[in-house]
């Protein structure tokens, strides 16, 4: 069966262009047709070339959301200074002596 191309597309190895007529098999032809490639071709009627079918627009993109700032981390607590030991006088045998 004789189809028309609607789109330009590659068969069989070969660069098809809008317009050119193929011969397609029953099934390829309905495979083809389901995508909207082809339509069946009858010369006695001549058809106008299709229209290009304009690209719709596309859907401006929403804004991203900011991105919540992560929660600055808790520093660590500083570790206490250990307190200075308290300095041992130096005692002599009869002081200590004399505290007893």
């Amino acid at each position: 069966m004789k189809a028309e191309l609607l789109r330009s597309i590659v068969a069989a190895g070969k660069a098809r262009k809008v317009g050119d007529v193929v011969e397609l098999s029953e099934h390829e032809f309905d495979f083809l047709a389901a995508r909207g490639l082809v339509q069946l071709h009858n010369p006695k009627e001549p058809e106008p070339e299709p229209e290009p079918e304009p690209e719709p627009e596309p859907e401006p993109e929403p804004e991203p959301e900011p991105e919540p700032e992560p929660e600055p981390e808790p520093e660590p607590e500083p570790e206490p200074e250990p307190e200075p030991e308290p300095e041992k006088k130096k005692t002599s045998k009869k002081a200590k002596a004399a505290d007893k």
